[in-house]
């Protein structure tokens, strides 16, 4: 599988989440967490234009943040059709406390005494996708109380990613002090872009993922041409903060997505043991065509009602 303008894209959008936020704070300017998911939007679109690659990138405007389970989704799609669906929801760090906490996560989710990852649990659940906490993060370095694995970059973890069945776990777990703590999520966090990236011999992207919150088995997953070390001839404009476009080799051809490679990514990502040959949910859901036919929700009264669409789709489209 080789998705490296994508990746590449990830891990320069996590330098400069991290970047902006340290200025954000430092500056006293209010960089939400709507504010950052928009910047990522917009950026995905900009590798669309740039690179004429097969990514689709849509907002749902029908999205309400309260009740919604998922703010962004990104399915990968194999040329035979087959599809593999993360569900995410993001939420920032926040830095006023004496410990720098995710004050956002004990939000009310869409069912009563739900919480949002409930929501998300229970919407990856009908929709067979993967849920995931998605955390930006940044803060002046260095910072002895929060650790990421070891071996990597902190400002890859600019956008970071945490199973949400990891994320219940730790609140429930520490319900009377602490379950909001960056500290206790960070250690188990990875780069956003390792979703995407298989263990070493599945991906020609240099990525040695891991299946167990980032930690690595033998290999630093941003070598071999990842942006994060400066293997990347990409960028971030210093004036603008988005990223420039990579222009790695693959960036004008085809985005290679075979069926195996979905099911790799399915049992890297599940968190639970499985027994079988995964079987890929075949074709997208009806709210991701709708929202990539350009019609989005609006039209669709079944969509419309639906608390629980993502704020933003992106559908990866393998040959």
């Amino acid at each position: 599988m080789d998705l490296t303008p994508v990746t590449d894209l990830m891990d320069e959008l996590s330098r400069s989440t991290w970047a902006s936020l340290v200025d954000a704070h430092d500056l006293d300017v209010d960089w939400g967490e709507v504010t950052i998911t928009h910047t990522i939007l917009l950026a995905l679109k900009r590798l669309v234009r740039e690179q004429s690659l097969p990514l689709l990138v849509e907002r749902v405007r029908a999205h309400d943040e309260k009740a919604s389970g998922a703010d962004l989704e990104l399915w990968v799609q194999s040329a035979s059709g087959n599809a593999v669906g993360f569900s995410i929801q993001a939420k920032r760090v926040y830095l006023g406390r004496k410990k720098p906490e995710y004050q956002a996560l004990g939000h009310k989710g869409a069912l009563p005494k739900e919480k949002q990852y409930d929501t998300l649990i229970r919407h990856a659940a009908q929709n067979s996708t993967l849920p995931f906490h998605l955390f930006y993060n940044g803060w002046a370095r260095p910072r002895t109380d929060i650790a990421f694995p070891s071996g990597r970059d902190a400002e890859l973890f600019g956008c970071a990613v945490v199973r949400t069945a990891e994320v219940r776990r730790i609140r429930k777990a520490h319900v009377r002090r602490g379950m909001n703590e960056v500290s206790r999520f960070a250690k188990i966090s990875m780069p956003w872009s390792d979703l995407l990236r298989l263990p070493s011999g599945g991906s020609t992207n240099g990525g040695d993922g891991s299946s167990d919150g980032g930690a690595s088995d033998g290999g630093d997953p941003t070598s071999g041409g990842s942006a994060g070390d400066g293997g990347s001839p990409g960028g971030v404009n210093p004036g603008s903060g988005t990223p420039y476009p990579s222009q790695s080799p693959a960036a004008q051809g085809s985005l290679r997505v075979s069926d195996e490679d979905l099911r790799r990514l399915f049992e890297l990502h599940s968190g639970e043991p499985i027994d079988d040959a995964v079987v890929l949910r075949d074709g997208l859901p009806d709210y991701v065509t709708a929202t990539l036919s350009g019609v989005g929700a609006a039209g669709h009264d079944d969509l419309e009602d639906d608390s629980t669409l993502p704020e933003v789709v992106a559908v990866i489209k393998g040959a």
